[in-house]
């Protein structure tokens, strides 16, 4: 007996079976992770194969094993599916890393941390990929409260590095990048200002100097 459930992309015909977890809380908590870690769309106008293959990535490196997740057909009928599955929590369908309709039985409640079951997703994570207890619990903030000397930490999933901590060195004067903060995280300290991959232009999430990045 499992807690079973398929979380299915908008526009396509094809969902992941989770065997166990298939609750909101942990089913949202895997979406999340996944946005988190900035991959592409998993379902949505702007999804291609890659959202749901990193999912199943990370589903699979939670569970183990050779039978807690598989891909499953799904008709175009996905209230009548569903309705007659032996899904224990129904089908989540799933936009942007988002549910944004619920079919069939259940879902059964749990009384879940949302980040504590992310941070043991991260756990489950080959190293180099983990995001670490300090950027799973800090919040996002607005780059232009952001004060010379914070460390921010930056996560580019192309890069390979994980999650990387930079120094707000200073301010945009003009254009665009006015009043927006600048690290020292490309270039020389003569070119971190033209730079502008150095610029914070969206949300970020601030080092806490007492805490580690690993995830335990």
């Amino acid at each position: 007996m499992g807690n079973r459930a398929i979380v299915k992309p908008v526009g396509m015909n094809i969902g992941v079976y989770l065997h166990w977890n298939g609750g909101p809380k942990s089913v949202e908590a895997f979406l999340t992770y996944c946005e988190l870690k900035k991959y592409r769309s998993f379902g949505g106008p702007n999804a291609d194969g890659y959202g749901i293959a990193r999912f199943c990535q990370v589903v699979g490196n939670f569970f183990g094993g050779g039978l807690s997740i598989g891909i499953e057909a799904i008709p175009s009928d996905v209230e009548k599916f569903a309705s007659e599955s032996w899904l224990d929590n129904g089908v989540y369908e799933v936009s942007d890393w988002k549910v944004v309709k619920h079919y069939g039985s259940g879902p059964y409640p749990e009384d879940y941390n949302i980040k504590e079951i992310i941070l043991s997703m991260d756990k489950a994570q080959p190293e180099k990929e983990r995001l670490g207890r300090n950027y799973i619990f800090a919040d996002p903030v607005d780059p232009k409260t952001l004060k010379l000397g914070d460390k921010v930490m930056i996560y580019d999933p192309e890069s390979g590095k994980g999650v990387e901590i930079h120094e707000v060195i200073g301010f945009g004067k003009e254009g665009i990048y006015a009043g927006y903060p600048y690290t020292n995280r490309y270039g020389e300290s003569e070119t971190y200002r033209t730079n502008p991959n150095n610029y914070i232009l969206e949300s970020v999430r601030v080092a806490d100097p007492n805490a580690s990045l690993t995830w335990h």
